[in-house]
């Protein structure tokens, strides 16, 4: 096993290796330069090694990246937000035809004086392979189709895929634990979109005509929250995206939610954009510039991938009170080296209904390795 591996997933679990018996692997003795990591990892119960009591390290097949995502926001109602966020990915052969494919996080609050914050979560661990011809993804893993402006989250699920030209997913997954343990963090179940245990099955088409790409997508939410506008809440979104001239591409969605007990609300919802070439990690001086404006009644989403960049304020306004939110949102990227890619975002929102108005920018400067 490589030494960046050993010791990232080490350092990840916070002991000390002092606290623990000798190490139990025969083909690891004390004077290794993975004596200490392995021990830890052994005592933690990550490892556990072969019958014949080696750990065999140099029998694994696992590659490991990561990103660090520095990031500094600011938004009129909800004041200065600054993030952290280290995500290390480890990728495992495990035969010819399957991988295991893993993520570790850890996200700080430095901004508001909880730098301290040592947790590390695992909220990718699944397996990717191929039955006859269609592709297969099974275990904790992130679903974001598309724009995410529909869903950004991470389910238990199983997740099938067929075709090239034209590709049909198909997605069934059980909410991830949130937490609910009144600690003072926003969850899933505190906004009333799912809650732990939740069901949610995805229909997905996308293809390619001439130069236009498009899709055709359905989100049924089995979830469970009687008494709200949004129980059994079910989505149908569709939207294309082509290039009107080079480097320029202009692109649109359209959205519809239904639910049980909407009580009147809106179902209709949209969104335009249009961006100008994009900054590239791997092309230093690539850049590119954006804009998107939202019409989404509350209806016409669950989590969408801007909320954490406007200080939760979409979110926020997933109530029959508000209806959701419109407003616009202005961006620019740029290659500042290799592998480091600076951003900025602006949002100007409006609640649809109930008054409620915030404006907000974000700033970030990603590092991959």
């Amino acid at each position: 096993m490589k030494k960046s591996l050993v010791l990232a997933m080490a350092m990840a679990l916070g002991v000390t290796a002092s606290a623990y018996a000798a190490n139990p692997f025969s083909d690891v003795p004390a004077g290794h330069w993975a004596y200490d990591a392995v021990n830890k990892l052994a005592a933690e119960g990550v490892v556990d090694g072969y019958p014949d009591g080696t750990y065999g390290g140099d029998k694994l097949n696992v590659k490991i990246t990561g990103q660090i995502r520095a990031a500094y926001g600011d938004s009129d109602e909800g004041g200065n937000y600054g993030k952290l966020r280290t995500r290390l990915f480890l990728n495992g052969q495990i035969n010819e035809d399957w991988t295991y494919t893993a993520r570790f996080q850890n996200e700080q609050d430095w901004a508001n004086g909880n730098s301290g914050e040592d947790d590390v979560d695992l909220n990718w661990a699944y397996v990717s392979g191929r039955v006859g011809g269609v592709k297969t993804d099974l275990g904790r893993q992130n679903l974001k189709l598309h724009t995410g402006n529909v869903l950004d989250a991470e389910f238990d699920a199983i997740k099938v895929a067929y075709g090239d030209k034209v590709k049909v997913t198909g997605f069934v997954g059980k909410a991830e634990g949130y937490d609910t343990d009144d600690d003072g963090d926003v969850d899933k179940t505190d906004l009333k979109m799912y809650e732990d245990g939740d069901r949610l099955y995805v229909v997905d088409v996308t293809g390619k005509i001439g130069v236009v790409d498009a899709y055709a997508t359905y989100y049924n939410l089995d979830n469970t929250n009687p008494g709200t506008p949004f129980e059994g809440q079910e989505i149908y979104n569709v939207g294309v995206a082509f290039p009107v001239a080079k480097d320029l591409k202009l692109s649109g969605e359209y959205l519809y939610g239904t639910s049980d007990e909407d009580g009147g609300m809106d179902n209709s919802g949209w969104v335009a954009g249009l961006a100008y070439k994009g900054a590239k990690a791997s092309k230093v001086g690539s850049w590119g510039v954006y804009a998107n404006y939202y019409d989404m009644p509350a209806l016409t989403y669950f989590d969408n991938t801007n909320n954490t960049y406007t200080n939760l304020f979409m979110n926020n306004q997933k109530s029959k009170a508000a209806d959701g939110f419109e407003g616009y949102e202005v961006g620019a990227n740029v290659t500042l080296a290799k592998n480091i890619v600076a951003a900025v975002k602006y949002y100007d929102l409006d609640a649809r209904e109930d008054g409620q108005d915030d404006q907000a920018i974000w700033s970030e400067v990603v590092f991959t390795f």
